[in-house]
């Protein structure tokens, strides 16, 4: 008998230990409760719902405080319990000797947390049951979700950066392929307020000033060709190879007559009056983003007053299809014709009255298809001294230093080298901004065309910094719902701690006072 007692002792001192998930199980299997056990806890839940809601709470003057936590969706037999403790206490004046306390509540309550049953137990359980496998790791998941949506909106607030800086970047170095004094304002405005107004006023104001170049550095650098257009009609001559036709007619008639007006050129006299020539300019909004017409640079691109996926919804396509500033968008070859056939038609019906208007008004070099010609002339000279220099350099080639030697002007084309002069004239007529600013001159649409690839670069830049904002915004919200999720979870394991602990005191009372340790995910939470 010692012996067995010594064993029975011994077990006593055993732990308890009950995986979490099977302890609803283990509780009815051990008959601490009864099988309907379900069905007894839902009559209680109805008649806590129905006390919650009922109006002698108020009647009876019970706190604010106390109605919540009677309400709170968790609730359990503990909680029932300190409730009615805590009325008990401030309606003990009331308690009378034979039928107990007079508040109805407190009565309602007595009879809700009655341990007939042991429902409470298993009903405890479930409640910890659902904790640790429902409500923890629904706001785990939650939280995860909140960090991976701030990690996705720095990757994009990176993304975006680098697409408005380009988009910056190619502003300026395009406002400086022009030499636009905007340049400077949009390296320093950050993307904010880039003064697309002031690009257009810069380009008109540039396009208006070609006709001083034309005069100047223009007529500078043709006069520079006369020696040469002399020492090409020399060489041909004395080898007898000169044309009937006059060479490089264009050249010719502007080393001899200057930069005259077309009504000058194909009368061959001089007009009694010109009135000057004015740009057509296009409407203020043409351009599709000229709505900063005050010159300050204000957008509203992104100003969107719907939600944002990350900056998902906005294209920018637009951004990798500006990669390069080669205006490839701009059909110069078309535009060229078809000014060019305006420029022949207009004249065609010339003024008779002596006075030289519109396109009539406009000079030499300032007219598509004289310039062409007169790119034709520099080309044919050019053509010219690069092949003469390669004759003079072949010294095997005896027929050709036959040739050459009857040319006294032979050593002043060598001495001169008027080619590179050909050259550099060329270079100043076709250099591509220069070829755009003289296109607008001639086409409204063409300046608007113009514009629109400013204006696309500036918009690229603003969507990009408007979205950059609204994913700041969207991760600060982040931030705060990630807080709010952790302080949730938090309380939910002080909530989970505390249960687990009520219930394996529960347990181990009906268990001899044994310890017992409830196992599993509810450590894990």
């Amino acid at each position: 008998m010692s012996y067995r007692a010594d064993v029975m002792d011994s077990a006593a001192l055993l732990p308890i230990d009950i995986q979490s998930n099977k302890l609803t199980d283990w509780l009815v299997s051990r008959r601490i409760c009864d099988r309907h056990w379900l069905r007894d806890a839902a009559e209680v839940r109805r008649r806590i719902a129905q006390l919650a809601a009922s109006d002698s709470l108020g009647q009876e003057g019970v706190s604010a405080e106390l109605q919540a936590a009677l309400r709170q969706p968790q609730i359990h037999y503990w909680h029932c319990d300190r409730i009615a403790e805590a009325l008990k206490k401030l309606d003990s004046a009331n308690k009378s000797f034979l039928f107990g306390y007079s508040s109805a509540v407190i009565r309602e309550l007595d009879a809700i947390i009655t341990r007939r049953g042991s429902c409470y137990v298993a009903d405890a359980s479930r409640l910890l049951t659902k904790l640790v496998q429902e409500e923890a790791p629904l706001l785990k998941r939650q939280s995860e979700r909140t960090r991976r949506r701030q990690a996705e909106c720095e990757r994009r607030k990176g993304e975006l950066a680098a697409s408005g800086a380009e988009a910056r970047a190619k502003f300026a170095a395009l406002c400086r392929q022009f030499g636009l004094a905007s340049a400077a304002d949009s390296d320093s405005s950050g993307g904010q307020q880039l003064p697309l107004a002031r690009v257009r006023a810069e380009l008109i104001a540039q396009a208006e000033a070609l006709p001083n170049w034309f005069d100047g550095a223009c007529m500078e650098a043709v006069r520079g060709l006369a020696d040469a257009l002399r020492l090409y009609a020399e060489f041909l001559r004395q080898t007898g190879g000169a044309p009937e036709s006059p060479l490089c007619p264009t050249l010719g008639y502007l080393l001899a007559s200057g930069n005259t007006t077309q009504y000058e050129f194909a009368l061959g006299r001089p007009p009694a009056r010109v009135e000057p020539f004015r740009m057509a300019l296009p409407a203020e909004f043409d351009c599709p983003a000229a709505g900063d017409a005050a010159g300050d640079g204000d957008s509203t691109a992104g100003d969107d007053s719907g939600g944002i996926d990350f900056g998902d919804d906005i294209d920018f396509s637009a951004v990798d299809e500006a990669a390069g500033i080669d205006f490839s968008g701009i059909e110069i070859a078309d535009s060229e014709d078809q000014l060019g056939a305006a420029t022949a038609d207009a004249g065609e019906g010339l003024e008779g009255d002596g006075v030289a208007r519109g396109e009539q008004a406009r000079s030499v070099l300032d007219t598509l298809d004289l310039r062409e010609r007169l790119l034709d002339d520099l080309h044919e000279l050019d053509a010219f001294y690069s092949r003469l220099g390669q004759e003079l350099a072949d010294h095997s080639n005896c027929v050709s230093q036959a040739v050459l030697s009857a040319s006294s002007a032979v050593g002043e084309i060598a001495a001169a080298e008027p080619g590179s002069r050909a050259r550099a004239l060329i270079g100043q007529l076709t250099e591509p901004s220069r070829q755009h600013l003289m296109l607008t001159r001639s086409s409204p649409a063409y300046l608007s065309r113009l514009l629109q690839r400013f204006s696309s670069l500036r918009d690229q830049a603003d969507k990009a910094a408007a979205a950059s904002k609204l994913l700041e915004q969207r991760r600060r919200e982040s931030e705060d719902e990630e807080r709010d999720l952790e302080q949730q979870l938090a309380a939910l394991r002080a909530q989970i701690k505390e249960l687990k602990k009520l219930i394996e005191s529960e347990i181990s009372q009906r268990c001899d006072n044994r310890r017992v340790n409830i196992m599993g995910e509810v450590n894990a939470v």
